[in-house]
């Protein structure tokens, strides 16, 4: 090792941007900006440059472009750092009638697009939504209590899977109009979906139905059903090149 920083906390949400680390300290409840004072010269030489109070609890962060966003066990939130201003916001995470969702869902389960971000509602049968500054667009009303939203590939469509009496469903939304244009129910709970990047297919795992059925999203139908996979879950596609087939 090069260096060692020593924060007396966890430190989650690890992360890289231009000549500065970002992270979370969870005991401490702040988020903390390392910078290189060497600028590229020779051995980086990090020095904190920045500390942010945030909310209760820091579990884990992501960035995207200038923006770390850093979600909070207990605290009904999460906060956006804007990194070239060193800017903080706490963004409130309301369902319906402004109640506070029951917490901030992990962000394997949210989804982004230039224009708008996706988070499931934790306790309310709503998926929200927000636009690239982070101000609340609207709540999309579900079936059921949503878990994992998935983008396609060319972000026009959203995948919603659910927990509870509605495992079995999920629900296709245009995210342009943000409304729900497909539901599909299958024989079992759905644990996963993966939508391809070279086909017009959305892949679902149906775990207790031991089989993974494919949509095609071109026409929405289910147009395959794999039997004999025993209980399925994650879903990964991986593409061979014409020479390895």
């Amino acid at each position: 090792p090069i260096d060692k920083i020593v924060t007396g906390s966890k430190n989650v949400g690890i992360k890289i941007y231009k000549d500065m680390i970002i992270f979370a300290q969870m005991d401490s409840d702040k988020v903390t900006v390392l910078k290189n004072e060497n600028a590229g010269k020779g051995l980086p030489k990090f020095k904190i440059f920045k500390e942010f109070k945030v909310g209760e609890m820091p579990f884990d962060a992501m960035i995207k472009d200038n923006t770390y966003i850093v979600g909070f066990f207990l605290t009904k939130a999460f906060g956006v750092i804007d990194l070239d201003k060193m800017e903080f916001s706490e963004i409130k995470v309301t369902a319906k009638d402004n109640k506070p969702v029951l917490k901030v869902p992990h962000f394997g389960f949210w989804s982004l697009s230039e224009e708008k971000t996706f988070i499931p509602a934790v306790g309310d049968n709503a998926v929200m939504v927000y636009d690239n500054k982070f101000n609340f667009i609207k709540n999309i009303e579900m079936q059921g209590l949503p878990v994992f939203t998935a983008l396609s590939p060319d972000k026009k469509y959203l995948a919603v899977t659910f927990s509870g009496k509605d495992f079995p469903t999920i629900q296709i939304v245009d995210t342009k109009t943000l409304k729900i244009i497909q539901t599909f129910k299958f024989n079992g709970k759905v644990l996963h979906v993966r939508w391809s990047n070279i086909d017009d297919y959305l892949y679902v795992s149906v775990n207790d139905a031991n089989q993974v059925n494919v949509i095609n999203t071109e026409e929405w139908f289910l147009e395959r059903e794999i039997f004999q996979i025993k209980a399925p879950s994650g879903i990964f596609i991986y593409q061979l090149d014409d020479e390895q087939k």
